[in-house]
């Protein structure tokens, strides 16, 4: 047999490689060594496309398909370190790594990599610029893909984060009509892994053509003294009065959002508001708002005082703001001014008195300020009146001149000034002052004196009929100083649940002793328990409960009003004098 050359050459080779078992294979001798197996197992998006690298301590690196495995040989038998290595950084080894390898002589250790990688992402950082005349008001929206999308102001800038890497659309929406884009919108952009693609729009905004606005508010219940806001096409263009007109000029032309805003929390706007308002160009539009009020959850408080340079019957809220002057003493009137504003019930009227008519005399207004009607026409004067609970007449103080001295009684009159009477009594006293109904209608509380005020001075309960009437305080000792009571005591009030009765006392002792030297006092019912709430110098008076009991308001003095807790805690002055007078305040519903 004849071979051709180098052919034993060859066959001695492949005897030795067949022997060798390949590339990398180990002895077939245990004491040789043996091989270890690695696999790896990759599942998630965007793959690491070229693969990891493994390495086994002591027997060199490998490369490792995600999916993949590979074997090494001739390892050493003993604890061996497997490490994969060369992940994206979307991946990550969930498994342990490195991992142990325990190889024995002739067998083969097997170690299984599991690997999770994420999808690939960057960023889009999108950016505005704009120019030009009548600005978009309310910025515009950075919009993703048409799905995603956030607020950018006119020249602001906004990022899109965790963005797949690829072609993506970017668009400006909410751009005025009046505003163009002049670049392409939508914008197309790539984002590649980790990096940052950069996306700008350059707006540019023509003048508006422009009209004018007429609006008006009517007010139900007016309990939202300080007027509106006024916004046109969501920007604001000034203030309209409670019950006023107000107009406003170079506001866009078109069909435009008008709205109120700073509506008082006890008042809303009847039907839309915002309204939609056709403002012609060149011309002008209007429109009619129509608000409707409650009582303010804690009530009103009414006094007579100064508003704005105004002087007469005005309320507030019960923190103090929000002040309204209901009724202006007239500036040349022939009196001297108006006092002790009263609520009615049901809060839809006032009583007061004035001279401004040139006598002392009651009166009551809507608690909007309209419809001034007279109660009383008496020459010598009508003062301290309260209501009876169901509102239907009043209770007040009639004066009556004799030389020196004043006589006072009390009277009732319908609240619709007929029926004018003295209440009957059967043991007046000669002055009978500041008397009130207990809140079931059944008791009045008032303050009496004696004629020479020094047998009788203090604080009488009696029926409503004028029967019973019973002293319910002390009566003061006689001041040595002055031969008077060493203290008086009037105004009295009931609680809303007739439980206490408020009052003010009165110090007369020493000779220079001032009128203003009042406390504010609370007792039970029947005299007992009697507590000063004030206790301090000169003047607490004028005393009034608020509508659920908790509180108290009172007259400080100086045209100040004060509030305090039932107990006497958490003074608060809500007026403080200044340029602000005020004086008798009382608390509404």
């Amino acid at each position: 047999m004849i071979r051709a050359p180098g052919y034993s050459a060859a066959l001695a080779f492949l005897l030795v490689f067949a022997a060798c078992g390949g590339d990398n294979a180990g002895p077939s001798d245990p004491a040789q060594g043996g091989s270890v197996q690695v696999t790896a197992t990759t599942t998630g998006d965007d793959l690491d496309a070229d693969g990891y690298t493994v390495a086994v301590a002591g027997s060199g690196t490998r490369n490792l398909a995600p999916n993949g495995s590979t074997t090494f040989t001739g390892v050493s038998t003993g604890q061996h370190q497997v490490e994969l290595s060369g992940l994206a950084a979307n991946c990550s080894v969930t498994s342990a790594n490195p991992a142990a390898a325990s190889v024995s002589g002739g067998a083969t250790a097997s170690v299984s990599f599991q690997v999770v990688c994420g999808a690939l992402t960057g960023f889009i950082q999108v950016s505005t610029s704009t120019s030009g005349d009548d600005l978009d008001p309310d910025g515009y929206a950075a919009t993703l893909d048409g799905d995603s999308d956030r607020s950018i102001g006119l020249n602001g800038v906004t990022t899109f984060s965790g963005v797949a890497v690829g072609q993506h659309q970017v668009e400006l929406t909410g751009i005025a009509d009046n505003c163009s884009v002049s670049v392409s919108n939508p914008a197309a952009t790539a984002v590649a892994a980790g990096e940052t693609a950069q996306v700008s729009f350059n707006v540019t905004c023509d003048p508006l053509p422009v009209g004018s606005l007429e609006v008006t508010t009517t007010v139900t219940n007016n309990f939202d003294p300080d007027g509106f806001l006024v916004l046109v096409a969501a920007v604001i263009r000034g203030t309209v009065d409670v019950d006023g007109t107000a107009t406003f000029d170079e506001v866009p032309a078109g069909v435009q959002d008008v709205e109120l805003r700073e509506i008082a929390p006890n008042c809303e706007v009847d039907g839309d508001n915002p309204a939609s308002v056709a403002i012609p160009v060149g011309g002008a539009g209007a429109h009619s708002f129509s608000v409707t009020c409650t009582s303010p959850p804690d009530g009103r408080i009414v006094y007579t005082g100064s508003v704005g340079g105004e002087f007469g019957v005005a309320v507030m809220n019960a923190d103090g703001t929000g002040k309204l002057l209901l009724w202006e003493y007239p500036p040349t009137a022939p009196g001297n001014g108006c006092w002790r504003p009263a609520w009615s019930p049901d809060g839809s009227s006032i009583a007061f008195e004035t001279e401004h008519d040139g006598r002392h005399n009651l009166y009551t207004i809507n608690k909007d300020g309209s419809g001034l009607r007279r109660l009383t026409d008496y020459r010598e004067g009508d003062s301290n009146v309260t209501w009876s609970p169901d509102g239907s007449r009043l209770l007040f103080t009639r004066v009556f001149l004799f030389l020196t001295t004043h006589r006072r009684a009390l009277y009732v009159i319908n609240a619709d000034g007929t029926g004018l009477e003295e209440l009957p009594r059967d043991s007046p006293l000669f002055r009978e002052d500041h008397g009130d109904w207990s809140p079931d209608g059944t008791k009045i509380a008032f303050g009496a004196q004696a004629e020479d005020r020094t047998q009788v001075d203090g604080i009488f309960v009696m029926n409503v009929d004028g029967t019973g009437a019973v002293q319910i305080t002390e009566t003061p000792p006689i001041c040595a100083a002055t031969g008077r009571p060493q203290w008086r005591d009037d105004e009295a009030q009931w609680s809303p649940d007739g439980s206490k009765i408020l009052f003010r006392r009165g110090h007369d002792c020493e000779p220079e002793a001032s009128s203003n030297e009042y406390d504010v006092l609370v007792m039970n019912p029947d005299g007992t328990g009697v507590v000063n709430l004030t206790d301090l110098p000169e003047w607490q008076t004028h005393p009034r409960w608020s509508p659920d009991g908790t509180k108290i308001v009172y007259d400080g003095g100086n045209w100040t009003i004060h509030v305090i807790n039932a107990d006497g805690s958490g003074h608060v002055a809500i007026i403080a004098g200044g340029n602000i007078s005020a004086q008798y305040p009382d608390w509404g519903p």
